[in-house]
């Protein structure tokens, strides 16, 4: 959204992009909103750009005290991600016995 903008400069400013662009920024934050309860339907991120929306989000957001459940679910998500995105990558640099040892006969 538009931080720091009074609400008359808010709606004047979307009536500017509805008028030059067709959409304003409520309808850009309602398709962000709705991507994001996909995401936690789904239950985990599956890639860095998941993440990063998740993060704007949460910038967008912690310091509304109505929005700490939200804040809360996001964070959770992302250090999910992150937790799995790490195994993953010491799993690619140290990979299980099975692929480093071959049995000569």
């Amino acid at each position: 959204m538009a931080r720091g903008l009074s609400p008359n400069k808010l709606i004047e400013l979307n009536q500017i992009l509805r008028d030059k662009f067709g959409f304003d920024l409520d309808e850009d934050h309602d398709k962000v909103s709705a991507k994001i309860n996909l995401i936690v339907q789904r239950g985990h991120l599956e890639n860095d750009n998941e993440f990063r929306l998740f993060s704007s989000r949460v910038d967008e957001i912690y310091a509304d005290d109505s929005k700490e459940k939200e804040v809360e679910t996001l964070e959770n998500l992302m250090d999910d991600y992150e937790k799995n995105k790490a195994a993953y990558q010491v799993h690619l640099i140290f990979p299980s016995k099975k692929t480093l040892f071959f049995k000569c006969t």
